[in-house]
């Protein structure tokens, strides 16, 4: 039998050469919808609301390194765009007896054909994450911040603007970056969670507090606040 001797350095050459040209990892965006929203009005908005979204700078997938040495040679892509969407129509039903999703901005037509008093725009306007990872005993320390930003838009079906103002979330999460540093993706994963959780949030404050959007929606009806005693 016929035997190929191995030399030692040889492989450590192919290895070196594999991680060097490194791995792209995929970081798997979950939708995170408001979960506490305070509102100082009793129930949810009456709808019927029409929600339009817009991926805006999500449009397409974003890929970002380690802001330091280890891991640098790897590639981590997030692709936010749909769980970010999922999150705001979620978190809008969460607000609003009925929501009608549509893709372009409702005539007045349509708002008076769905009895709707009005709609609601959101714009992806910023996300931003960003990881270092440092050295660890027989992995590294990976640490992700993700910042989302939203523009939001509320009208009534006159077109009257009722609300219009910018939220964002930002936030930090730490874990193991793994051996291969396949793991970090998990950690940008779990901030950008966390940012979108506390976007939503705030999304929701904003709205359900608004006074001006609560009259509208309410039909000049009373507006029932909540006894905070």
């Amino acid at each position: 039998m016929l035997r190929i001797p191995v030399r030692i350095p040889t492989v450590l050459a192919i290895l070196a050469l594999v991680l060097l040209c490194g791995c792209t990892y995929k970081a798997d965006i979950r939708a995170a919808p408001a979960v506490n929203i305070y509102s100082s009005y009793e129930g949810k908005i009456p709808g019927p609301v029409f929600l339009v979204m817009d991926k805006g700078v999500v449009a397409s997938p974003v890929t970002i390194k380690t802001a330091t040495r280890i891991c640098n040679f790897h590639q981590y892509s997030s692709d936010p765009g749909d769980a970010l969407l999922a999150s705001i129509r979620q978190t809008t039903e969460a607000m609003f007896e009925t929501v009608l999703e549509k893709k372009q901005l409702p005539t007045a037509e349509e708002l008076r054909e769905a009895g709707a008093a009005g709609y609601v725009f959101v714009k992806i306007a910023r996300y931003a994450p960003r990881m270092r990872v440092d050295p660890g005993f027989f992995s590294g320390s990976a640490s992700a911040t993700a910042e989302i930003g939203m523009e939001i838009t509320a009208k009534d079906a006159a077109n009257k603007t009722l609300l219009s103002t910018m939220v964002a979330g930002l936030r930090t999460a730490d874990g193991d970056s793994g051996p291969n540093c396949d793991h970090a993706a998990m950690v940008l994963s779990d901030a950008v969670a966390a940012a979108t959780q506390e976007a939503m949030e705030r999304y929701a404050e904003r709205i359900a507090n608004s006074q001006q959007v609560r009259m509208v929606f309410e039909g000049g009806r009373p507006l029932m606040f909540v006894n905070k005693r």
